[in-house]
């Protein structure tokens, strides 16, 4: 992962997969695991390196950052085969030194060009550690997680409270006192909101969490109009339509 927003397999763990097409969050990313990648962008070989190879005949004075091409061979800097995971396959046998690049590994233009658009990575909001794009994303994927969390404790309260009134014959009275609400809002809400034994104070957490994101999403957002972020840079980095992101700014 690199400060510009820049993720690579080839470097990378389980945070991440291609899956169906598109990037979501691998089983290494917590509570955002199977999350889409809000904005996310596929990053090929020649993106990252392409920018690196020069024919010397245009340039004698090569800085030490660029590969050479000397008709149909391509040279790269062994340094940069050992640095460059996704560029392992460039670590061939057939090397030589040069006063300026240091060693060289030397292969046929062919097989970059078989390999240069291939996809090793991404690119996505979240990722970018230099401006509000990454506390937006952030921001975003948060809500969503505790938003999850909410509906499957809401769910669960709801499969409790059909237990204990069918297979234990429990109270409206007993459940109520055990969701720690009174026995008239446990009527009026049995169905989706009642819990059984306890299981009420962990909705309610859940349901503080999913607050407390919200205002952490709307606040990114707030801050991201202030500093005069399109809505698109916005919507991109949330994962969401341009309107959504104005109904955002109005709430």
């Amino acid at each position: 992962m690199d400060p510009d927003g820049v993720w690579v397999m080839a470097r990378g763990d389980g945070e991440f997969r291609r899956a169906g097409g598109r990037w979501v969050h691998g089983p290494d990313a917590g509570a955002w695991r199977e999350f889409p990648v809000p904005g996310a962008r596929d990053v090929t070989r020649d993106e990252l390196h392409g920018h690196r190879i020069l024919d010397p005949r245009l340039d004698a004075t090569l800085d030490t950052h660029y590969w050479q091409l000397h008709g149909d061979v391509l040279h790269i800097r062994l340094r940069d085969a050992q640095q460059f995971s996704e560029l392992s396959w460039a670590r061939t046998p057939y090397r030589q030194r040069h006063p300026t690049l240091g060693t060289l590994c030397a292969f046929s233009a062919e097989q970059w060009e078989r390999r240069r658009l291939a996809v090793i990575g991404m690119r996505a909001p979240e990722l970018v550690r230099t401006d509000l794009r990454g506390t937006l994303a952030v921001a975003g994927l948060d809500e969503r997680a505790a938003a999850r969390d909410a509906r499957s404790a809401a769910g669960y309260r709801r499969a409790l409270v059909r237990r204990g009134a069918t297979q234990f014959r429990l109270s409206h009275r007993t459940l109520a006192e055990a969701a720690g609400v009174s026995r008239g809002r446990h009527r009026r809400l049995s169905g989706p909101c009642a819990a059984w034994f306890g299981r009420g104070h962990s909705h309610r957490q859940a349901r503080e969490r999913l607050n407390q994101a919200r205002d952490a999403r709307a606040a990114a957002v707030q801050e991201a109009r202030r500093r005069r972020l399109s809505l698109g840079q916005i919507a991109l980095c949330l994962g969401v339509s341009r309107s959504r992101v104005q109904q955002l700014a109005r709430s």
